[in-house]
């Protein structure tokens, strides 16, 4: 899936752990050189966090759950690829605050979370200003997932995929097309 995106957003590095944390799924990617290695899936999404407790260990439970079923996820990445609207959306207001591009560090993530969480009026401003008004109710669980994605692969920073898998899938149908 992960080279499916963009080739133009982001530039696939030789060994990384990308995520895509969606609505209703969150997916795990690893490769290696360029190519995947595993690739996984689990029914648990900003959505149906929306409709836990926040401080939920699901998260962490289902990403344990992942490590111990696909070995590639077993590494540690300190860079994280994220694609999706949650992470977009995530980057978004974090460039707001932070001015930090297309680049999160997950010290900047975790002071935006806790911000939220206290109803800081500048991140509510910049979450209400920078994230559509239908994601808003699920964008601190998606948030919260993220957060565990990176602690789990003791993550540093996330680059953030400035479109999606749709995006990229066309995009490569029309490469195909033209060779």
């Amino acid at each position: 899936m992960i080279i499916l995106a963009p080739r133009t957003a982001i530039q696939i590095r030789k060994t990384a752990s990308p995520l895509m944390s969606a609505a209703g799924s969150t997916e795990l990617i690893s490769f290696q050189d360029g190519k995947i290695v595993e690739a996984m899936s689990f029914h648990l999404g900003c959505v149906r966090l929306a409709h836990l407790p926040l401080d939920t260990e699901e998260c962490a439970q289902q990403l344990k759950k992942a490590q111990r079923e696909y070995p590639s996820l077993q590494r540690n990445s300190k860079e994280l690829i994220g694609i999706g609207g949650t992470i977009r959306a995530t980057g978004l207001v974090c460039d707001a605050l932070y001015h930090t591009k297309s680049t999160i560090s997950t010290a900047h993530l975790q002071e935006l979370y806790q911000k939220l969480i206290n109803q800081d009026k500048a991140a509510l401003n910049a979450m209400q200003d920078n994230v559509k008004a239908s994601r808003q109710p699920v964008f601190l669980p998606g948030i919260h997932m993220i957060l565990e994605i990176c602690r789990i692969f003791q993550a540093e920073t996330i680059l953030v995929s400035d479109s999606g898998i749709r995006e990229g899938f066309l995009q490569e149908c029309l490469l195909r097309q033209n060779d």
